[in-house]
């Protein structure tokens, strides 16, 4: 190693001390005490304060606007999850509903067909007993007919 490179890294760490030391007094300069007076150097401007509360004060506008954003969108997540459950509910009874109608429309149809069937063993039997009473009333007239003769 060279006493170049020594040199250097003497005048580095220099530096850096420098660097430090202007540091700690510039936050020396701006450090303020409790009762809100600088300790040392040129106090805070009024613009410096009046950023600083316009800066706090859309902070808190922003903080409380995402607390209501939040409160509004966990208001409107529970409303859709019971539209979702009431959906569901309503879609299963209309499923039932319709099994049903359709059972009963089977019904129906069923009852109609035994109403026909009925309707025509109906007619069938009125005819059979129209057919009987003429048969009756045409036997009764032979039937007379032979008694009057048997009568003469």
């Amino acid at each position: 190693m060279c006493a170049f490179g020594g040199t250097e890294l003497l005048r580095q760490k220099r530096l850096w001390e420098d660097t430090r030391d202007r540091q700690k007094e510039q936050d020396q300069l701006t450090t303020v005490n409790a009762f809100g007076t600088v300790a040392f150097g040129d106090a805070p401007t009024s613009t410096d304060v009046f950023k600083k509360t316009v800066l706090q004060l859309r902070d808190n506008a922003v903080a409380e606007a995402l607390r209501e954003f939040e409160k509004q969108r966990a208001k409107f997540e529970a409303e859709l999850h019971t539209k979702r459950v009431q959906n569901g509910i309503l879609a299963r009874e209309l499923v039932r509903q319709t099994r049903l109608l359709e059972q009963c429309q089977i019904a129906r149809k069923a009852d109609e067909d035994l109403l026909r069937r009925l309707q025509l063993q109906c007619d069938e039997l009125s005819a059979q007993h129209a057919e009987a009473e003429l048969q009756l009333v045409e036997f009764e007239g032979n039937n007379r007919r032979a008694t009057d003769r048997t009568r003469e």
